[in-house]
């Protein structure tokens, strides 16, 4: 609409652009606004290393998880991404939780103290373990036989962490077949089942 050149009109004109102006500005402050992220708290968890990093909008808190294995240290490898959804205004609930979650995630990532297949400590591992990569991940499966059995051990290591150096980590895989291909692509799934469930989400 436009209104008549006189003073009374433009006048009007001020008003509606400062009250535009105003409600703008309203909105703009009233609008949630993510505080900068708080310094990484360490710890130490069975020989790994854990990083919680918190933030927080507004008045709930949450926080970022990563995890090195024993001889990785943060200051060579960016670690290992666990997953963590938890929210909570109370800070120090939430780091609890993140922390509880990060051991969680540890103590599934080591080898199982026992296994279904009888004297499995007894048997030595003679075959030579077959390797592969998925997602800049090498995954390590070593197939063992007793009597008609065969089951696996499997390791995996992150991106730029090599198993010449390193002894990687325990992936617990129990599954026992007939044929060694057979319980090699059972062991090599359930590696790629961790491998994408330590793989951050990329934001969108």
């Amino acid at each position: 609409m436009i209104l008549r050149p006189d003073n009374h009109g433009h006048r009007l004109v001020i008003t509606v652009l400062a009250a535009l102006a105003a409600a703008l500005a309203g909105c703009g402050s009233g609008a949630l606004r993510r505080a900068a992220d708080q310094p990484p708290v360490l710890s130490q968890y069975k020989g790994w290393t854990i990083s919680m990093t918190p933030s927080r909008i507004d008045d709930l808190w949450r926080a970022r998880i990563r995890v090195w294995p024993p001889e990785v240290r943060p200051e060579t490898h960016p670690g290992i991404n666990v997953r963590f959804s938890g929210a909570s205004t109370n800070h120090q609930a939430l780091a609890q939780a993140a922390t509880a979650a990060a051991r969680e995630y540890i103590d599934g990532s080591m080898p199982a103290q026992g296994s279904n297949v009888p004297n499995a400590a007894e048997i030595p591992a003679n075959q030579p373990p077959v390797l592969s990569e998925y997602k800049g991940w090498t995954i390590g499966v070593t197939p063992s036989r007793m009597q008609d059995t065969w089951w696996a051990r499997v390791r995996v290591w992150p991106p730029e962490v090599r198993p010449e150096v390193h002894p990687g980590i325990g992936v617990s895989f129990n599954g026992t077949a007939a044929e060694r291909s057979a319980v090699e692509q059972a062991a090599t799934a359930a590696a790629r089942r961790y491998i994408d469930a330590s793989i951050s989400v990329h934001p969108r």
